[in-house]
């Protein structure tokens, strides 16, 4: 469909914008290191770098900036407490676009009598998040479904994103032995490959599908996915009922929630280890408690 081809963003500009963005939130003297901003110092301030500035700084870079934070949330071995829990507050709580910007994204994927499929469909997003955003509908045959739809623009603001900052952290490493010693530019490419994968919501339902087949042989289930209805920019998948295990209090004495616990580790450890390959993304947003296990 015409129009929707997400536009190429100028590497310059972007960096101008990125400089502005970390001078607005304190951080002049990383800004200096990037090289996005001239500036004296020839080391970064720890003292510019607060957890609650820092998460809004990456908020305010945008898609790319949030998922940075969603992945350091996982790194305990890396950050105190107080800089997990900030992290973590970028889970699930990005500002929803308009329906009015996704309902074309739709007809394009699925024609313009898109409704017909459904008897019901909430124009209200249950989340809102870096990539996409989601929605509850049903099926003419009754099912309840969750509707992913990718943001329009998203792929192209990523792509320049991770190779602008991919640069950056070139000059980084090379300015900053205390940057260098987390090997930012290998882990940039690493994380643009999985973003590159993560764009195409067909082939997210296509890992589902194959990382659900071996997470059922461990009691655990995930969505059964619609293919009439999945493509590059839209995924529609069954709709699991239950409560977030971000909502879990931890420490909890329930042996249900100490079970739930259990079984959520061992699969991730048995993804990595036997499986080979797993979910890149398993934060408590992610996986929900269903009825007592």
């Amino acid at each position: 469909m015409p129009g929707f081809r997400d536009k190429p963003i100028g590497d310059i500009a972007r960096a101008a914008e990125i400089g502005q963005i970390l001078v607005r939130h304190g951080a002049k003297s990383l800004a200096g290191a990037l090289g996005v901003i001239p500036h004296p110092a020839k080391s970064i301030d720890p003292g510019e770098l607060r957890p609650a500035a820092v998460v809004a700084l990456l908020r305010d870079i945008g898609p790319i900036g949030i998922k940075l934070g969603q992945l350091l949330a996982t790194r305990s071995d890396l950050f105190s407490r107080s800089w997990i829990a900030a992290f973590a507050t970028l889970h699930d709580q990005v500002s929803p676009v308009p329906f009015e910007e996704i309902e074309p994204i739709l007809a394009a994927s699925w024609g313009a009598d898109w409704r017909g499929e459904f008897t019901q469909f909430d124009e209200q997003p249950l989340a809102s998040a870096s990539v996409a955003q989601t929605y509850s509908a049903s099926l003419l045959d009754g099912a309840d479904v969750i509707i992913k739809v990718r943001r329009l623009g998203t792929a192209a603001r990523m792509e320049a994103d991770v190779r602008l900052l991919t640069r950056l952290a070139f000059v980084a490493e090379d300015r900053s032995p205390e940057i260098a010693r987390y090997r930012p530019v290998e882990f940039l490419r690493t994380f643009g490959r999985n973003l590159a994968w993560e764009m195409d919501m067909a082939a997210e339902a296509r890992a589902c599908e194959r990382i659900g087949g071996y997470l059922d042989t461990l009691g655990i289930k995930t969505p059964t996915i619609h293919w009439e209805l999945t493509g590059i920019r839209v995924n529609v998948q069954e709709r699991l009922y239950g409560t977030p295990a971000s909502a879990l209090e931890a420490g909890s004495t329930d042996p249900h929630v100490a079970a739930f616990a259990r079984q959520y580790a061992n699969a991730v450890l048995r993804m990595i280890i036997m499986n080979g390959e797993f979910h890149g993304d398993p934060h408590p947003g992610n996986v929900f408690l269903i009825g007592e296990q």
